[in-house]
């Protein structure tokens, strides 16, 4: 089994803090300024699939970095309006996670062959 790569452990656990961090505030926001129940259930659920991610990719898991980038390019598309340097932001992290996470050490680390006892 191929050690992870210590870019992949950086991204994974910086999903996971992000995830936890950003629901977080926002549910304290929700208690000045309360939205729709779906509304509050959606901006939960892109936190909760921060955190997926995070976990996975820390496992190895092929998926998770799809999904990560994945729920990076949702940012960048919700930047838009925004201000541009939210925008900047978002797009040059989603460049950054996608060199680290589709690279050669990454794509070997994730496309691995389990070959031990079944």
């Amino acid at each position: 089994m191929m050690k992870r790569p210590i870019p992949v452990t950086l991204v994974g656990v910086l999903f996971i803090l992000v995830g936890v961090v950003s629901t977080g505030l926002h549910i304290l926001e929700f208690r000045a300024h309360p939205p729709t129940w779906a509304v509050a259930v959606g901006i939960c659920m892109v936190g909760v699939l921060a955190v997926i991610a995070g976990l996975y990719l820390l496992q190895g898991q092929n998926w998770a970095r799809w999904l990560a980038l994945l729920w990076m390019a949702f940012h960048v598309a919700i930047s838009v309006r925004d201000p541009v340097g939210k925008l900047v932001f978002h797009a040059a992290l989603f460049v950054f996670f996608a060199y680290i996470l589709l690279g050669r050490e990454a794509r070997a680390y994730f496309n691995q062959e389990d070959i031990g006892p079944a």
